[in-house]
């Protein structure tokens, strides 16, 4: 690997920004009496994706590469454990300093795995002669056409054995619980195919941009209709993460995911106001069609004056401390009720598929606080469930883990930026990882797996193999 005077530089910079992080954590330690944890937390959370964008501005003249992991993945671990934090006003208060102190470690943790990922960077070549774009353009819509089917199949029956559309349900909050129930997880599996489907097409239109042609049109359409019948169900991930996806495959498609300072920042604006309205709307929409949620005293008030832009916005806010909130009940229950995991918690969803109940871990943190609220289980967010499986030393491991995993598939990414199979997989790693920081990489569901599998599925069907060899070659 060359390292360039650049590289010197940066991880000198950020090599400071560890120390940092490790004399804060120091610091709270011997003196914690003059120390707030939370207010340090959430300003070293601050620094990783603000350090990026100054230096890639500077170094790349004004130019911000958004496909970086350390960009959306910091931001999001700031958002969710530094904001998190900062807004964090629940019963566990007991708890929010060793929260704070896990929120440091887990910061050195991935700037760790970012440099630690530099000795699998690799120079590779790409012969475009060899892709046969055409031959694997068709193939993918063909493949997306599968998948749309499949989905629809899934989703038709599970509609018919519900014997109604959630959204359009009383009481929606626990109605989209119980339709779940009483469609059957395999069929919902199904429909989820939908989700696949919505994504590979929009990465279709997004890298082949020929007008008028039958077959991506056809993807526009099921692009669309994908997004409707989703939301049909009541509820907001599966969509949110069509859209999120789609736009992280829009900017390596269009932009080899690099923007400009200058318009990044309506893009952001734009993007921040779309989320609120998004988020904030579906769960205020939940609110109002439950019934029961009237009575609650946080809603009451919105509701009582018709404040309906408040209530999203207060939704969406509470929606932010999720993370920080179930992190706080996972110290409280683990390992005083729930024995530590040692890993098996992220192979959990996959026994679900078993004879017999088997229940993933954000129902188990559920039933040990002997919680009863409307929806399902309580998700333990990335640091919860870290915490859950391998103690404190889990801070520090799964985020390094994380970071090291996103930075060597971004470099394959880089190195090869029309691939279709690496455009598909690390927007899917990336949008996982982060958005995962939340709620869990494997707290309750079976989907990420599936994915998985389906999108190499997908590679070996297109050949992306067969026409892309040397993609992974190294250059010594």
């Amino acid at each position: 690997m060359k390292i360039t005077n650049w590289y010197i530089k940066s991880s000198v910079i950020f090599g400071c920004l560890l120390a940092g992080c490790a004399i804060g954590i120091l610091s709270t330690i011997i003196g914690s009496n003059s120390v707030n944890i939370i207010p340090l937390s959430f300003t070293l959370s601050i620094f990783p994706p603000l350090a990026l964008i100054i230096f890639s501005f500077l170094k790349n003249k004004g130019i911000i590469d958004l496909s970086n992991p350390l960009f959306l993945y910091s931001l999001f671990y700031c958002i969710f454990f530094g904001f998190g934090g900062i807004i964090y006003k629940g019963d566990y208060q007991d708890n929010v300093e060793i929260g704070g102190i896990a929120t440091i470690i887990g910061i050195i943790g991935y700037m760790v795995g970012y440099f630690f990922s530099s000795i699998f960077q690799e120079k590779v070549s790409y012969d475009e002669n060899i892709a046969k774009r055409t031959t694997m353009l068709f193939r993918s819509v063909q493949f997306e056409k599968i998948l749309f089917f499949v989905g629809m199949v899934g989703y038709i029956f599970y509609i018919l054995r519900i014997g109604n559309i959630p959204v359009f349900m009383n009481d929606l909050e626990q109605a989209r619980v119980d339709a779940s129930v009483k469609g059957g997880a395999n069929l919902r599996i199904l429909a989820s195919f939908l989700i696949l489907s919505a994504t590979i097409g929009f990465l279709n239109i997004s890298l082949y941009k020929v007008h008028n042609n039958k077959a991506l049109n056809s993807s526009r359409l099921r692009y669309i209709l994908s997004i409707i019948f989703l939301l049909l169900l009541g509820n907001r991930s599966p969509v949110y993460n069509i859209l999120f996806t789609s736009f992280l495959i829009f900017i390596m498609c269009k932009y080899q995911g690099k923007f400009k300072l200058s318009k990044l920042i309506p893009v952001s604006v734009i993007g921040i106001l779309a989320v609120i309205s998004f988020v904030g709307g579906i769960g205020a929409y939940r609110v109002v069609n439950t019934e029961s949620f009237s009575s609650y005293p946080e809603f009451k008030i919105f509701l009582s004056n018709g404040d309906y832009i408040g209530l999203s916005l207060y939704v969406f806010t509470h929606y932010l401390s999720i993370g920080f909130e179930n992190f706080m009940r996972v110290l409280e229950v683990v390992p005083n009720i729930l024995d530590y995991k040692l890993g098996k918690s992220y192979i959990e969803p996959l026994l679900t598929v078993l004879p017999g109940t088997q229940y993933t871990l954000d129902m188990q943190i559920k039933m040990s606080l002997n919680q009863g609220y409307f929806g399902g289980g309580t998700v333990p967010s990335v640091m919860g469930e870290a915490f859950a499986n391998f103690g404190y030393f889990g801070w520090f491991f799964i985020p390094f883990f994380s970071m090291l995993l996103l930075r060597i598939v971004y470099f394959k990414f880089t190195n090869n930026h029309k691939n279709m199979f690496l455009i598909l997989i690390y927007a899917f790693l990336l949008n996982h990882f982060s958005n995962s920081l939340l709620s869990g990489l494997a707290s309750s569901s079976i989907m990420p797996f599936i994915t998985l599998i389906v999108y190499i599925c997908y590679g070996k069907y297109i050949g992306i193999n067969k026409h892309s060899r040397k993609v992974f070659t190294h250059e010594s």
